[in-house]
């Protein structure tokens, strides 16, 4: 079954990425990351669900990305995470009770958001638990920015959840490695880093170090006189070997320094840990170059988390790098069973749709004209019989027809598109008659 994977819906980057990954099982069919216009993001949420939607289908639609499902990692500035001890109780408990570990974090009303999570260990008086919140209206925007695409979103999990299942699948493929050995993995965003520590596959802390890679392209810039997007540019190419200039290599080493702060500050918050090996997931010639910088201030190894997809690629034409890392993992949540349930806010807030409302109505009335048939003369008893039938094929067109209507989609946005609703003439020049002709028929 193939996935259509996004990620890049997560921090406030100044430039933003869309990462998209075709998976088929555990492999990796195709993987593509684009730069997204500036704007689409703001503080964890959606600013323009249309514009957002048209950019994935347009991605798929030019690297040949064909399939139905989404699985979506949820944006980390718009969620709340917490690793919790609660009582024994049964799941049903478990949600009820849920919410009110958040509340001393969340100042907006409990009801707005969105509750899920993943159980690590059973003991016989407690639970060890991940437990998320997100806002409903960030779900609603993600399900909202799928359906333009063409997609239908089955998966809505945290970043966490992406590598936790990328770890666990790592320790199957090595027996050999203690399965409670503490690991790190190290996402290089823009505007910031996070250093997430597990311990086997289970997460433990999150620290978020607010320096990112903007900040050398900030100083690259300011250095060399030039505009913030020719030094991203710069740096993703490494013109005239930017990257090893004296100021990209002292921004390497302030960031450095403050995620060696961060390692420090978790190592003497648990002095038992014993924390070895962090893995980086990021992408262009300044990672490289960063990672040499890690490996001088910090004392652990580094390692690139491309480590962890070994064993993925789909064929030889498919590169593996640490670019999609969590778009992979958010994938595996599909494939690769952890010990128990993960983290699925796909579906949250959205309410059950109840087509054959008239049905238990007429099924009354049957079971009624039958009470009163048995006692008259034996044709009433048959077509009590005959009607009964007929209910019941009646149920299975009904059963048809909406399982039809739902394999459509949205029509009524696409339709809207198509005839009024910001239908640009640049769109008209190269519109697809074929498709239009379908939609037509389908409406």
């Amino acid at each position: 079954r193939d996935f259509c994977l996004s990620r890049g819906l997560g921090d406030v980057y100044k430039r933003q990425q869309l990462k998209l990954v075709l998976m088929k099982g555990e492999t990796i069919q195709k993987s593509v990351s684009v730069q997204m216009p500036d704007g689409l993001f703001r503080d964890g949420r959606i600013v323009s669900v249309e514009s957002t939607g048209e950019l994935i289908r347009q991605t798929m639609k030019e690297h040949k990305i064909h399939c139905r499902d989404a699985a979506v990692v949820i944006p980390y500035a718009a969620s709340y995470l917490r690793n919790v001890t609660m009582p024994k109780m049964t799941p049903e408990q478990m949600m009820y009770n849920l919410p009110y570990e958040f509340r001393d974090y969340i100042s907006d009303e409990l009801k707005k958001y969105a509750f899920d999570y993943i159980q690590y260990e059973k003991a016989e008086e407690e639970n060890e638990i991940l437990a998320m919140a997100v806002p409903l209206e960030t779900l609603e925007d993600l399900r909202l920015a799928t359906r333009k695409a063409g997609l239908r979103l089955r998966l809505a999990a945290p970043e966490v959840s992406a590598c936790e299942t990328l770890l666990y699948r790592y320790l199957l493929k090595h027996p050999d490695v203690d399965a409670e050995k503490e690991y790190g993995i190290l996402d290089l965003g823009s505007n910031s880093s996070r250093l997430m520590i597990f311990r086997g596959y289970r997460h433990q802390v999150t620290r978020t170090v607010e320096q990112g890679m903007d900040r050398v392209e900030e100083l690259l810039a300011d250095h060399y006189h030039i505009d913030i997007h020719l030094a991203h540019a710069w740096l993703l190419s490494n013109h005239e070997d930017c990257v090893h200039s004296e100021v990209c290599q002292d921004a390497f080493s302030q960031i450095s320094v403050e995620i060696m702060r961060a390692l420090n500050f978790y190592q003497f918050s648990n002095p038992g840990s014993q924390l070895e090996d962090i893995w980086v997931c990021g992408s262009s010639m300044a990672t490289e170059s960063m990672k040499e910088r890690l490996r001088e201030n910090v004392d652990v190894n580094i390692r690139d988390a491309v480590e962890i997809l070994e064993g993925m690629q789909g064929n030889g034409k498919t590169d593996l790098n640490s670019v999609c890392f969590q778009a992979v993992g958010i994938g595996l949540n599909h494939n690769v069973t952890l010990k128990n349930k993960c983290i699925n806010l796909a579906m949250a807030g959205v309410e059950k749709k109840h087509y054959a409302l008239a049905v238990p109505a007429l099924l009354v009335i049957v079971a009624g004209a039958g009470a009163i048939g048995k006692f008259a003369v034996a044709d009433r008893l048959i077509e009590v019989s005959r009607q009964q039938s007929a209910v019941s094929s009646l149920q299975q067109q009904v059963d048809a027809a909406n399982a039809y209507i739902e394999s459509l989609g949205d029509l009524q946005d696409t339709y809207a598109h198509y005839s009024y609703q910001g239908f640009t003439m640049d769109e008209a020049g190269y519109m697809n008659r074929p498709e239009v002709m379908q939609l037509l028929q389908d409406v």
